[in-house]
């Protein structure tokens, strides 16, 4: 008997011993983005390494940290087109060297740093290798982080739906008093020439709708005389910029894109963009490195248009001059991969926005609200009939 207990013992702790190899090994290589926490532990350590300043830089104790809402502005000029908001690039995406979308992951870390804006570049595929859980289904719209050349480089990719998901459940984490500055989302179109032959264009955005339908509740839909803030028209967008109040904004869900909305008869996409991309319209874009040394006087149209000023190398930091100097045109949004990159690279970028979700445009770039004309006063020597004379003459003094 005792013999039976040994053997009974020992054949169940080698079977205990291969169900843990096992599932370590199938949740690190098999689904990916389940090894979240080894990769938060990487982050972490990035993040002590520059706040105690062992990285080589100047220590920075509360960086990442949001520690501040965003600057007051005087009234006149408390409108969205003054402020700059701190963007990250690529939602999801926790860079090497794991390359794993983990949408929770990346939006605790981001939310805790102030990032509330999000560029999230829509592109899809057809492979009968990419397949849920790892990644999403053909033909869907996707996140996945792909090189210049258009290739995909990440080892799992994220649905559009994944990230709501995780931006509802995650979006108060920065903490009370820091979580109701407003939260925008870049919905951008990122589809190949190939894939986009292949694919039903109007279905693709539809799609897109779907997985935005939970954000409803947190939606900017219209605000009080104005009206609809949805729609993306020319006029649309100049009152959200330069009419609405800021404090309206707070706790609202921004929506911008540049999705071909007018290919779906139904306006599916365009009942939840506020903004919409296009050179005749108030949002439009421009490369951060063609701002360097340009001519154009971006300073005066920023006042009352949003730029976005996106790098030809998107998933690689960008040099801190180039960031002032779009900073200093105005720019509105500029993609940062905050956290698809080391922490060492976009450290002094971060402190730009000196601990709050979004920095003030400069003065000589803001827009500022015409004082309201008062009607002056009828001059009784133009018009002497208020003494008793006929109208037109003169009252002589």
């Amino acid at each position: 008997m005792d013999e039976f207990l040994e053997s009974f013992v020992l054949y169940t702790l080698i079977l205990l011993f291969a169900v843990y190899i096992f599932s370590y090994f199938y949740r690190i290589d098999v689904e990916g983005f389940a090894s979240g926490s080894a990769i938060q532990s990487r982050i972490e350590a990035e993040l002590v390494a520059v706040r105690t300043g062992s990285a080589g830089l100047k220590a920075s104790p509360t960086f990442f940290t949001q520690t501040t809402t965003m600057p007051i502005l005087p009234d006149n000029q408390s409108f969205l087109v003054n402020i700059c908001p701190l963007t990250g690039y690529l939602g999801g995406y926790l860079g090497p060297p794991e390359q794993l979308f983990d949408a929770n992951v990346y939006l605790q870390f981001a939310f805790r740093a102030g990032i509330r804006s999000f560029v999230l570049p829509l592109s899809t595929y057809l492979s009968s290798s990419k397949e849920p859980p790892t990644w999403p289904n053909s033909k869907d719209p996707a996140l996945v982080s792909r090189d210049t050349s258009d290739i995909i480089i990440s080892k799992n990719g994220i649905t559009l739906d994944v990230f709501i998901e995780a931006l509802i459940a995650n979006k108060s984490v920065a903490g009370q008093g820091l979580n109701t500055d407003p939260i925008i989302l870049y919905i951008e179109d990122h589809i190949s020439d190939i894939d986009r032959s292949k694919i039903n264009y109007v279905t693709f955005m539809k799609k897109i709708v779907k997985a935005l339908k939970p954000l409803d509740p947190y939606r900017l839909t219209t605000y009080g005389s104005l009206g609809s803030c949805v729609g993306g028209t020319k006029e649309q967008q100049q009152m959200l910029l330069t009419q609405v109040p800021l404090g309206a904004f707070s706790n609202k869900i921004i929506i911008f894109t540049d999705f071909d909305i007018v290919q779906d008869e139904e306006n599916s996409l365009a009942s939840y963009a506020n903004f919409i991309y296009g050179d005749d319209l108030p949002t439009r874009t421009v490369g951060l490195e063609d701002l360097i040394g340009t001519t154009e006087n971006y300073v005066s149209n920023s006042r009352i248009n949003w730029y976005i000023a996106t790098s030809k190398t998107p998933l690689v930091a960008p040099s801190i001059a180039n960031v002032e100097n779009a900073l200093a045109n105005g720019m509105h949004c500029i993609p940062i991969p905050f956290l698809s990159v080391p922490m060492t690279t976009v450290a002094d970028i971060w402190n730009l926005w000196k601990n709050s979700s979004a920095k003030l445009k400069e003065e000589r770039a803001r827009y500022t609200r015409p004082d309201p004309v008062v009607p002056s006063k009828v001059s009784t020597k133009l018009n002497a009939s208020i003494q008793g004379k006929p109208p037109g003459n003169l009252a002589v003094s």
